[in-house]
């Protein structure tokens, strides 16, 4: 508990008493929710790890709000980097040559979130910014750094792997002021009309056909409850965003259709493509498990 609240502590130092802090299970099911103000920030981390105890997925969004409206987003007191593996001893040397070192290092079971705490709260989009040139320098993943982004709560376990994976944190004890990463290079954007790939769209009825060749898509119209976030994250990249509404209709507990269509244009402005299905508990027994990745079967 001492380090996961000195963590906490540390990336929120400078944020306003008043906002508040979100934390969110997305299994099992249903989703829950979690919001206190940032002046109770010790019962809201005591709270957080009473959740974990009962979740396979808990996240926590880095920004505050200014309300307990999650979308009401206050001002960035962290920037961080999802660089999802371990970083090797050569990036960790090139990153003391720029001494940029990091207040607190989170293992997340597979990757390293990397958190930068500030001395002074800026907006949000230069937060963004600033996040996608963290990730460009680190090669980490971009869509990561969004301002509304959530990253797994330190003291959770991540069920992604077999055995479950403890979010363990390491907290340094660095505190920068904004300024100092003005010497990042600006992001490159992926250019606009380039391929897109597996966005062709795709009807409801077409879906349906091809359920008795994907356990996921058959899952989803038989046993939408059954399916984890992940799978509804890999079924939101294939699909164009009304059959990716009608699906999600089928699990009423699942989204609201306002944040079905929310995370649908989320991932299709950054291009993300599905799991792995090797990465799937619901593939597990496909035959088709490492070769198809839900993309042939939706659009072959």
């Amino acid at each position: 508990m001492k380090e996961i609240y000195e963590f906490f502590n540390l990336i929120y130092s400078c944020a306003d008493p008043e906002w508040y802090l979100e934390i969110r299970k997305l299994e099992p099911l249903p989703v829950e929710s979690h919001t206190d103000r940032v002046r109770n920030l010790k019962e809201w981390t005591l709270q957080g790890l009473k959740m974990a105890q009962n979740s396979k997925s808990l996240h926590f969004r880095v920004i505050p709000s200014k309300t307990q409206n999650r979308k009401d987003l206050a001002m960035a007191t962290t920037l961080w980097a999802d660089v999802e593996r371990p970083l090797s001893n050569e990036e960790r040397e090139a990153m003391k040559e720029l001494s940029l070192i990091p207040s607190a290092v989170v293992n997340s079971g597979r990757g390293t979130h990397l958190y930068f705490a500030l001395n002074k709260p800026i907006d949000p989009e230069k937060a963004q910014e600033l996040n996608e040139s963290l990730a460009y320098v680190l090669r980490g993943d971009a869509g990561a750094g969004h301002c509304s982004h959530t990253l797994r709560f330190p003291g959770s376990w991540n069920y992604k792997y077999i055995p479950k994976k403890y979010v363990s944190v390491k907290v340094l004890g660095h505190i920068y002021d904004p300024e100092f990463f003005g010497f990042l290079p600006v992001a490159k954007k992926r250019e606009v009309g380039k391929s897109i790939r597996y966005t062709a769209p795709v009807s409801l009825k077409s879906l349906q056909e091809k359920s008795n060749r994907c356990p996921i898509i058959e899952a989803a119209f038989s046993r939408p409850e059954s399916l984890s976030y992940y799978a509804w994250f890999s079924l939101a990249c294939v699909t164009d965003e009304e059959t990716f509404v009608e699906i999600s209709r089928r699990d009423a507990n699942r989204f609201k259709e306002n944040e079905t269509r929310q995370m649908h244009r989320y991932l299709k402005e950054r291009r993300y493509s599905p799991y792995n299905c090797d990465k799937l508990d619901e593939a597990r027994n496909c035959p088709k498990k490492g070769r198809c990745f839900l993309k042939r079967i939706i659009h072959e």
